[in-house]
């Protein structure tokens, strides 16, 4: 749930929002300008906020933070960079769904996300821990991520790689990566 502290109206729309988690408000695009001391004040409470967070790599269809949002998923999950995992390659697995698998020289692309303990076991749920993705420890980005426990290939379901290559898009991931994930649609 999400926390009830340091609520504000936007100055410019009066739109409601918590300056702790925005740094502008969601709706108009105000940033708000805040003292040394009040923004000292915000940096307290997002480190402690965070500290009981986990950070999740997303690189499928929970790249979406409209799908992330989901009351049954992750709603009070925290988008926080696109990052690189390296000498590992994006592939659809047997059940027509994202994985990710070791492999040389490549690298898969994600969206990092912070997500509360409440989060992570909606999302166990969601993905099928243990009875078809384990949780795969990624210390050189510092997060995790569901892999499925076997590397066979499969076909996407339907409109399941427009999702995930949307959400590419929308992150401006590079070209390339994207030419990459269109691939599986002709599979």
């Amino acid at each position: 749930m999400p926390h009830q502290f340091m609520a504000v109206d936007c100055k410019k729309c009066g739109y409601g929002y918590c300056p702790v988690c925005k740094d502008k408000c969601p709706k108009c695009g105000k940033v708000d300008i805040a003292d040394e001391k009040t923004m000292q004040t915000r940096r307290q409470m997002k480190e402690h906020m965070n500290r009981n967070k986990k950070r999740y790599f997303a690189y499928g269809s929970n790249m979406s933070e409209e799908q992330m949002a989901e009351p049954d998923r992750a709603p009070d999950a925290q988008k926080v960079e696109a990052v690189e995992l390296p000498d590992h390659e994006f592939f659809i697995d047997a059940r027509s769904v994202a994985s990710i698998r070791e492999k040389q020289s490549m690298k898969v692309i994600g969206i990092i996300y912070l997500i509360s303990k409440e989060d992570e076991e909606r999302l166990d749920k969601k993905e099928g821990f243990p009875k078809y993705y384990i949780k795969k420890d990624l210390p050189i980005i510092n997060a995790f991520a569901y892999v499925d426990q076997t590397t066979e290939e499969g076909k996407p379901r339907d409109g399941y790689m427009e999702k995930i290559i949307k959400a590419a898009e929308y992150n401006d991931f590079p070209k390339e990566y994207i030419t990459e994930l269109q691939s599986w649609l002709k599979k």
